[in-house]
């Protein structure tokens, strides 16, 4: 079983694995989200070389996953050596923190060190 780092009060638990991946489960109504994103990859990324047309999907993973316990209701999670599907590495780090307060739980991206030559481009979201 993978180590897991836990944050828990009456109305939620939330268990952060050392793959980056986090359950959350809803005390009051017993639902249950698991390994999300989906207990493997770190995340999605979309590339673009300079001297070609379409960008491609795909997964990211980081070769090296920390977990920092920073308070009773707060991890941070650290992933470092970001690397593409197929064991292409692009180097990079990115820090994370999930905390829990009274009735939710938050995800903040606290850091990103990209690799050399990506940018990041900010998405809108509906409210």
């Amino acid at each position: 079983m993978k180590r897991a780092l836990h944050l828990e009060n009456e109305f939620l638990k939330v268990s952060i694995y050392e793959d980056g991946s986090v359950d959350v489960l809803d005390k009051l109504s017993n639902v249950e989200w698991t390994r999300w994103p989906d207990g493997e990859p770190t995340g999605v990324v979309q590339l673009r070389a300079p001297d070609r047309g379409a960008p491609f999907v795909s997964h990211l993973s980081a070769s090296n996953v920390k977990l920092i316990r920073e308070k009773e209701l707060k991890v941070r999670i650290a992933f470092e050596g970001f690397g593409c599907e197929g064991g292409f590495s692009l180097g990079g780090s990115m820090e994370a923190s999930v905390s829990l307060d009274e009735s939710s739980v938050n995800f903040t991206v606290e850091r990103v060190e990209l690799p050399k030559g990506f940018l990041v481009k900010r998405r809108a979201t509906k409210p």
